[in-house]
């Protein structure tokens, strides 16, 4: 079943898609964390459960059915490392803003969402 958000580059920016319409874009170097959250321990790309992408204002949720990870990290590798601004890390151990509470979100919908949520 083919979901119908998804991200991708173009350019400098980070596009993100629902049924291949632009709802939402941000300039990649605004990015100042992103953190992939996995299951098991993380060594292949299935464990990958969602990632969270930190901007200066705002906290945007994308879970792994988006292709943040794929399309968005490993096509442009050399410029998150001399970012040196990705973390991996277990899911229990993820940080979920205070206003989207653990049990609430789910990452497993068939059709995931994208979140934006403003930063404290």
């Amino acid at each position: 079943m083919k979901t119908p958000w998804h991200t991708a580059w173009q350019g400098h920016d980070i596009v993100v898609f629902r049924d291949d319409v632009e709802v939402d874009r941000f300039t990649a170097t605004q990015v100042e964390r992103v953190i992939f959250a996995h299951r098991g321990s993380g060594d292949t790309p299935g464990d990958l459960s969602f990632a969270v992408v930190e901007l200066a204002d705002d906290c945007l949720i994308f879970p792994a059915d988006t292709g943040f990870a794929g399309r968005v990290h490993f096509e442009r590798t050399q410029f998150w490392e001399e970012r040196q601004c990705v973390y991996w890390v277990p899911e229990a151990q993820a940080p979920l803003p205070g206003r989207l509470r653990r049990g609430l979100w789910s990452t497993s919908h068939e059709d995931p969402l994208a979140h934006r949520l403003a930063r404290p």
